[in-house]
């Protein structure tokens, strides 16, 4: 509890112990006095220059002076005023004795000030004479004590109780058979029966009109004696104010009580509580929620608010609150534990940041968290020495143990997990998450690392990404991707390579351009330098530059052989293609042929025979429609079984192997070069013996031609001797013609 709110509850128990006087004044034996103690009083209800009408609160103030003074007396009533304000009341009429005594006796004038519903006291009213026929009544005492008090005791008879004896009927003697005596008193000093005819001073003594004293304790006691079943609790103190109702036009008591309640009945620990109560008009005051243990812990209301406190306060043991706390800054051992400002959006925790930076939108939780910072902003540290000595570098964010304690200028930067970032001084848009990771880096940016000692030895490299424990741990290039545990791990100025999987490119150092795809792929220790080489499956060895290898061996993989599929989910071979899936294009293709890797070799019999039994046909796909040409595999395989695959049944055939068919084709070529060698020969034989044919035609051709030319010689004779004949020998001609 602060100082103030101790205070307060002072001032509270002295409230209730000036309350318990004011009842014990109201206790007091009544006086026999037969003046009335009420005057009576006639006034205009007027408040800041507006009449009041109807019921209102007034409060009437008795003073020796026509201004200033406090009050000698003062109560508050209600009054009732006419349409023009008009009231008539009663001064006194809420004590119990009416207007004291004193108040007239001394001669001096008394002014009555007014004031209604609390607004400002009215101009006080000089009092005329009838307030002072009361002291009348001070005829009726002699120095404020009854006549009797002054006639001698008459001597107790033998057999009289003795007012010590114990017998509470006895100790009290009547008035009628004893007469009260005193050996005097003090002026405002309450009277006390020390024996029952004697009067002296009490422990009560009374200032004036406002206030009594109490020279000892005030005891209030329990309303019984606590039994197993039922504790009891003190007698109450009431405190009532007035308040009007604006409603209800009429003034309202306002009841605050305090009284001891018992606590914890019928068990070996018995205790109590100290309880304020309240009540409104005529309700019966009930529990507020405030109460004080017997060990002086005070337990709130509900809504509790305490007031705010100037200077510094100290708290031995546990503080707690369910409320809301408010403060600039909380110390721990005189070192700032808790600090920030609304204003520039900066938040301190746990003995981090400094008081005197001007950076805003920080906020930092753990010890010497942003210690140096000055005019950097939009950062965010949690961790021992997080960001530590960053000064100016701005949207940096640091979460664990010596994150970017070294920083300065850099920004952009996010860091999470221990010594993340550590050696940073000015690098820039860095992202690391995982213990060590990208510890060594100092000017390097953009680089990115996840995982625990990932890019731990980088220092100057920048737009390196690394993800995996102990990913691109020795690099010093750029550019680089690792994901993967140790992906990239002995890179030290390579750039632009690509690992993808556990222990990809583990063995590359300088080497850039590289891929590789699959866990333990890439080059092995042997070509730690290549460039532009692609390795894609698990344990895919890569030793040469600018190649590409899919896949891996058994003897590199321990399992088998990897076969490789284009648009099939399910190869059968070293590289199966999707059926149907188009034609491929290329220079060229090789297949592996060299004597090295033969044995038994022979030549092929009868492959002209044999591709005499083979058809080329023409065909559509079933599945595209497409119109091809080539062979039927279940034909060829039954001339040469060798060239045709099968499913894994052994018996349907699945696709000829058009490449070995040439083989095949060499050799029937061969032989039928040989028979068209033959007929060759024996076409050039027959073209020679056609030739001496031809020759031995053209000699009797020309013989012929001769024979011709004389045949046609002769026949002109012959000609000649005809028409000789006709002349002279028609008959002979005509015989010879016959003939």
């Amino acid at each position: 509890m602060t100082t103030a709110a101790r205070c307060s509850f002072m001032l509270c128990l002295t409230a209730v112990l000036l309350g318990a006087l004011a009842a014990a004044q109201s206790t007091n034996s009544q006086s026999s006095a037969v003046v009335p103690r009420l005057v009576n009083f006639s006034g205009k209800a007027v408040d800041e220059g507006k009449v009041i009408t109807g019921v209102a609160g007034a409060t009437f103030a008795i003073y020796s002076e026509e201004s200033g003074r406090s009050p000698l007396w003062l109560e508050t009533q209600n009054i009732q005023a006419d349409t023009k304000g008009n009231y008539t009341v009663q001064l006194g009429t809420t004590k119990p004795d009416g207007l004291p005594l004193d108040l007239f006796t001394s001669g001096e004038a008394r002014w009555l000030g007014v004031t209604i519903n609390g607004g400002q006291e009215q101009p006080r009213v000089l009092l005329l004479s009838v307030p002072y026929a009361l002291k009348a009544a001070d005829a009726e005492t002699i120095g404020g004590l009854p006549a009797s008090a002054f006639v001698l005791a008459a001597p107790p008879a033998a057999n009289a109780p003795s007012a010590m004896s114990g017998n509470k009927e006895d100790s009290v003697t009547s008035a009628t058979s004893s007469d009260v005596t005193t050996t005097g008193g003090t002026a405002n000093t309450f009277p006390l029966f020390t024996t029952a005819t004697n009067v002296q001073n009490s422990i009560l003594t009374q200032t004036s009109t406002t206030a009594i004293n109490v020279l000892g304790k005030l005891n209030l006691p329990a309303l019984g004696t606590a039994t197993a079943s039922k504790g009891f609790n003190s007698q109450s103190q009431d405190f009532v104010a007035s308040a009007y109702n604006s409603s209800s036009k009429a003034a309202v008591a306002q009841t605050f009580q305090w009284q001891a309640e018992s606590a914890s009945n019928d068990t070996a620990t018995p205790s109590g509580t100290m309880n304020l109560l309240y009540g409104s008009g005529t309700t019966t005051p009930a529990e507020t929620g405030l109460k004080v243990s017997s060990k002086g812990l005070i337990t709130f209301a509900t809504g509790q608010t305490l007031p705010t406190v100037s200077g510094n306060e100290t708290v031995s043991g546990n503080l707690s609150a369910t409320g809301v706390v408010t403060g600039s800054s909380f110390e721990i051992g005189s070192k700032l534990f808790a600090f920030g400002s609304d204003a520039n959006g900066n938040a301190f925790l746990g003995f981090a940041g400094n008081s005197t930076m001007t950076g805003a939108s920080n906020t930092a939780t753990g010890v010497t968290a942003l210690h140096s910072n000055t005019t950097g902003s939009s950062d965010t540290a949690s961790g021992v020495n997080a960001l530590l000595s960053n000064t100016t570098g701005s949207n940096n964010t640091a979460t664990g143990a010596y994150v970017l304690s070294y920083n300065t200028t850099g920004s952009f930067n996010t860091a999470s997990g221990s010594v993340v970032l550590n050696s940073n001084t000015t690098g820039s848009g860095n992202t690391g998450y995982g213990a060590f990771v990208l510890r060594d880096n100092t000017t390097g940016s953009d680089n990115t690392a996840s995982g625990a000692y990932a890019l731990y030895s980088n220092t100057t490299s920048s737009s390196n990404t690394a993800s995996g424990a102990s990913a691109l741990y020795s690099n010093t290039g750029s550019g680089n991707m690792a994901s993967g545990a140790y992906a990239l791990y002995s890179n030290t100025t390579g750039s632009s390579n690509t690992a993808i999987g556990s222990d990809a490119l583990y063995n590359n150092t300088t080497g850039s351009y590289n891929t590789a795809v699959g866990a333990i792929a890439g080059p092995d220790p042997s070509t730690p330098g290549l460039t532009n080489s692609t390795a894609i499956g698990a344990f895919a060895d890569v030793t040469e530059s600018n190649a590409l290898v899919l896949g891996s061996t058994a003897a590199q993989n321990g399992i088998a052989n990897v076969l490789v599929g284009i648009d099939v989910s399910s190869p059968t071979n070293i590289l199966t293609v999707l059926q149907g899936g188009g034609n491929a294009i290329a220079d060229g293709w090789s297949t592996y042929s060299s004597r090295r890797w033969k044995t038994n070799i022979h030549l092929l019999e009868n492959a002209l025979s044999k591709v005499e039994q083979l058809r080329g046909v023409s065909y559509d796909l079933k599945d595209s429609g497409k119109h091809e040409i080539g062979v039927i595999a279940e034909e060829v395989g039954q001339v040469v079984p060798e060239v045709v695959s099968y499913e894994k049944n052994g018996k349907d055939a699945r696709g000829v192997d058009y490449s070995k068919l040439t083989a095949l084709l060499i050799e029937a070529v061969k032989q039928q070069q040989k028979q068209i060698t033959q007929q060759q020969n024996q076409i050039r034989k027959q073209q020679r013996l056609a030739k001496a044919q031809q020759l031995e035609i053209s000699k009797q051709q020309r013989l012929i031609t001769t024979q011709q030319y004389e045949i046609s010689g002769l026949s002109g004779k012959v000609g000649v001797l005809e028409s000789s004949l006709r002349t002279t020998q028609p008959d002979k001609l005509a015989v010879l013609t016959l003939k």
